[in-house]
């Protein structure tokens, strides 16, 4: 038996917002998933690598290539992945379902704008592809890209040397910092930028726009008010209000 488990909502934070010529670097956003998605997380050689494990429960031989082990594993696994977020309740969407909402969109976008860029590789999924009209209509696709868009950060660690160099703070400081380990929290780098500077670097202004239902949210965004209000010019704004 194998247990594999996967977040239910994609949340993406390692992305800055370009828009109107400025970077916003605290635009998280989250979606849903595709199930080929989970997939290729489960299965990719260079990721959970499951696909051995799977094709030996199922009875194949993994070292006979002629057996077609892999394609049964990858079926396997993307009925099993629909399967649990169904019993779940959780939204998932399969590849075909996707390839006929993207042609619409796709159609419409031809139709008002005149061109749509596209990457023939994100877009046709890892199984089933010839079975779609995207396999060999995307060989006509260019990539670009159109702003406002996403686009990947350069991490944390370069904002925080921006900021660092920024405010002048020192080489003592910055040694400091960048010794720490990443699953450090916020309010242990907040109280090694006050011990070290004795002040709130208040040039630097943060706004936390937050929204919450049960209330989690709203005391996640308090702690870390509570925490960064020590060095940071810090607002915090509830979106019911």
């Amino acid at each position: 038996m194998i247990t594999l488990c996967r977040y239910a909502i994609p949340a993406i934070c390692n992305m800055d917002l370009s828009l109107g010529g400025l970077s916003y670097t605290a635009a998280p956003f989250s979606g849903w998933y595709m199930c080929t998605e989970i997939m290729r997380n489960l299965s990719d050689a260079d990721r959970y690598d499951m696909l051995g494990p799977i094709a030996r429960l199922l009875g194949f031989d993994i070292k006979d290539e002629a057996s077609m082990w892999k394609e049964h594993a990858l079926a396997t696994l993307n009925e099993a992945i629909l399967h649990s977020f169904a019993i779940a309740a959780v939204s998932l969407v399969n590849h075909h379902q996707v390839a006929e909402t993207f042609f619409a969109w796709h159609k419409g976008e031809l139709t008002t704008r005149g061109y749509c860029p596209a990457n023939w590789k994100w877009l046709t999924p890892p199984t089933a592809s010839s079975t779609m009209k995207m396999y060999l209509e995307g060989k006509h696709w260019t990539e670009y890209t159109l702003f406002p868009a996403y686009v990947y950060a350069p991490g944390w660690r370069a904002y925080l040397k921006h900021a660092l160099d920024l405010h002048t703070i020192g080489e003592l400081a910055r040694g400091v910092l960048f010794s720490s380990k990443e699953s450090q929290y916020a309010r242990l780098l907040a109280s090694k930028l006050f011990k070290l500077t004795g002040r709130v670097v208040l040039s630097t202004h943060v706004v936390v726009l937050f929204a919450s239902v049960s209330g989690t949210t709203r005391a996640r965004a308090h702690e870390a008010e509570h925490w960064l209000s020590k060095v940071l010019g810090f607002k915090l704004v509830d979106l019911a209000m």
